[in-house]
């Protein structure tokens, strides 16, 4: 992402959002040694903002975000535990 501005890396979960699989999309982006913000966006069924806000973060039902602290795969895997 060295290569890409705020906007377009911002538009990237929009682009995973559309994928006919997915309900929930989200987006890490590494913003300092082993801090991240995570994006998350949901179609229909899932309330991301519970997610979110179980995580420390807030937003909206089907827009909402949080920041998170650790190496990748903790992160990732805090998200999945949230969401299931």
């Amino acid at each position: 992402s060295a290569h890409l501005g705020a906007e377009e890396i911002e538009s990237v979960i929009d682009i995973v959002r559309t994928t006919a699989e997915a309900e929930v999309a989200a987006v890490f982006k590494e913003c300092g040694p082993d801090v991240w913000t995570v994006s998350l966006r949901s179609k229909r069924h899932i309330d991301v903002s519970a997610t979110a806000a179980a995580l420390g973060g807030g937003g909206h039902r089907f827009a909402s975000g949080y920041t998170a602290y650790g190496d990748r795969d903790l992160v990732v895997a805090a998200l999945r535990a949230a969401l299931d």
